[in-house]
């Protein structure tokens, strides 16, 4: 599946499928880092990378997510 946030902040899902990736390895040079701000700690090591070149997909229309309410504190 695919979730996505619309405008309202109301969580949508879609059906998605696709052929297994074709992954590659990859290699890159990082200068910085967007995850470490947002309170990802990153592993020690080199990182793994894999790429895909391109991937055809099809998806369904988005739909609501039913989402049940927490339960009542006792």
């Amino acid at each position: 599946c695919l979730y996505a946030v619309d405008a309202r902040g109301d969580l949508r899902q879609a059906e998605i499928h696709h052929a297994p990736w074709r992954l590659q390895r990859a290699e890159a040079e990082l200068e910085a880092s967007t995850m470490v701000p947002a309170g990802t700690t990153l592993p020690d090591g080199e990182p793994l990378l894999h790429f895909s070149a391109c991937q055809d997909v099809v998806v369904w229309a988005l739909s609501p997510v039913e989402q049940e309410a927490p339960p009542e504190a006792a």
